[in-house]
């Protein structure tokens, strides 16, 4: 064995198995899982982890997360692994740095000029998968194919439907992506351009993902006043498509909405028990990121960032701007109605002392209206972090029930300006809803954060402890795992995470990161 775990409480991740046992790893899969106290094999074994009082699980794998924006950056980000996450499903709610050429690069997000700039040019999706397991990874990658990402390729960031032909050139794009290791499909509709995309448009992407058998991830047009009429397109679409409905980051968000958590879930149950394939991920806060730009009207959008700040110079506008800020747009989920000015906070390195105030708390000081903040920031930053403190816990509690229901991160960019979630959320779930509220058994919220993910993207082998499947695992202390991130210092690691393991390697021990290449690109 190159590795044996000895003495440690298993939880298999099937939602079944609690047992003390040993597992046995050689050549990255296990090759012993022992119920017992007795172990065999251990003399032939490299090394040793003695995990009695230990609880050992399958690696988390997180359901919905952002990292392939930061994957590449030095020095490596390694938030993940010391959570216990061992594999991420990334590329979500549209944005991703693939397929793109040099002519709809710069209508990207930052991150994907600045992972080109990293790993260098690339041809197509399967060209970017090669160039990202050439640069390393420290844990799993499987990446979605972005929504954004294909639509700016044929039609850049118009704000219109897209035409019969265009609609077919996306068809093919998306079809080569997906055919050279593309996870599924992901979209934004609350982002641009993917919120200018007619449900039709979606129907039409979704059957040839669909027809793939992959999955469709969605970031939904409303997560608020309209959720409802947001999440029956979704099942419009699971309908008429045929594909598998992932619901990112579930939620009913906005005060006048708390509360409607439990009619929304009996929306989605009825869908399912009429055959429907729809799930959801969750992250375990109250507060979403939606970035500053997001407070915008969808038609200050157009031709993309650089368009979007040229607008301010333009005073009638910018005046349209305020106003329909102020008094809201049909179908346009405005944030700062549903959340309140005071319960937005911005987040830059770019604003000086502003950074980590609200909205409202900054218009107070400065004697300004809180679009002109808004405008003023963005001038300054235009991709400003934005915390939106909107949900309600006994939401979030209704929301982590289901058995369909999975976990996300839905984190990003590490450090001092992170959503908590970034380097918590795990620990948090462990701490806080299994071992001191007692909402989830342990081993319902280890299947919901292993096998349930892993069997819902088609990762195979992977999820579960059972010999000859990856060796993907991790190790924790029952009584001392906690998050320790917090809004006001979201970059503190978890305790209690004692020991990671990705693909028979230890990558974790002690509570300080091995930053060697053990991760894979998983498609």
């Amino acid at each position: 064995m190159d590795l044996f775990i000895r003495g440690g409480t298993i939880v298999d991740g099937a939602n079944t198995l609690i047992f003390n046992g040993n597992i046995g790893i050689q050549n990255g899969k296990m090759a012993l899982v022992q119920p017992g106290t007795e172990p065999s094999h251990i003399e032939n074994a490299s090394q040793v982890i003695e995990a009695t009082g230990l609880i050992v699980t399958p690696g988390f794998i997180d359901a919905h997360t952002h990292s392939d924006m930061v994957f590449f950056h030095e020095p490596r980000p390694d938030m993940k692994l010391r959570q216990g996450v061992t594999t991420e499903i990334s590329g979500n709610c549209g944005s991703t740095a693939a397929p793109a050429n040099e002519k709809n690069l710069h209508l990207l997000d930052p991150f994907a000029i600045e992972t080109v700039e990293t790993i260098g040019t690339y041809n197509n999706f399967a060209g970017y998968l090669e160039k990202v397991q050439k640069h390393g990874l420290i844990n799993n990658q499987a990446v979605l194919v972005g929504h954004k990402a294909i639509r700016t390729m044929v039609m850049g960031m118009q704000a219109r439907k897209a035409n019969p032909d265009e609609l077919s050139a996306m068809k093919d794009l998306l079809a080569e992506s997906l055919d050279q290791g593309g996870l599924g499909l992901s979209s934004g509709l609350f982002y641009p351009p993917m919120c200018f995309a007619d449900t039709n448009e979606l129907i039409e992407l979704c059957r040839v993902t669909a027809g793939r058998g992959k999955i469709f991830a969605c970031h939904i047009r409303n997560y608020s006043s309209e959720v409802f009429q947001a999440v029956g397109e979704m099942l419009e679409v699971a309908e008429k498509s045929g594909v598998a409905v992932q619901i990112s980051h579930i939620m009913v968000a906005g005060r006048s909405n708390w509360g409607k958590s439990d009619q929304l879930l009996a929306t989605i149950d009825h869908a399912r028990q009429k055959g429907l394939d729809v799930s959801f991920d969750q992250y375990p806060y109250r507060a979403a990121v939606p970035g500053l730009l997001a407070l915008l009207p969808p038609w200050m959008h157009e031709g993309g960032v650089d368009c979007t700040i040229e607008r301010f110079n333009d005073s009638k506008l910018r005046e349209k701007a305020r106003k329909d800020i102020i008094n809201g747009l049909p179908g346009w989920e405005n944030v700062s109605h549903q959340a309140g000015w005071e319960n937005l906070v911005v987040l830059s390195n770019k604003i000086g002392d502003m950074s980590n105030s609200s909205i409202q708390a900054i218009a107070d000081h400065q004697q300004l209206d809180p679009p002109s903040v808004v405008f003023s920031i963005l001038l300054k930053d235009p991709y400003c972090n934005l915390i939106a403190h909107w949900v309600d816990e006994e939401d979030v509690i209704s929301f982590m029930q289901p058995n369909c229901q999975m976990w996300g991160s839905d984190s990003a960019e590490p450090g001092p300006l992170a959503h908590p979630r970034t380097y918590g959320a795990y620990p948090k779930i462990l701490r806080e809803y299994v071992f001191e509220k007692h909402l989830l058994s342990l081993e319902r919220a280890i299947h919901k954060m292993t096998l349930l993910p892993a069997k819902r993207f088609g990762l195979k082998n992977r999820g579960m402890i059972k010999k000859g499947w990856a060796a993907d695992l991790t190790i924790f202390d029952p009584q001392t795992i906690a998050a320790r991130s917090t809004f006001e210092h979201p970059d503190q690691y978890p305790e209690g995470i004692k020991y990671v393991i990705v693909n028979g390697k230890l990558a974790v021990k002690g509570g300080k990161t091995n930053l060697a290449n053990y991760g894979i690109v998983l498609s």
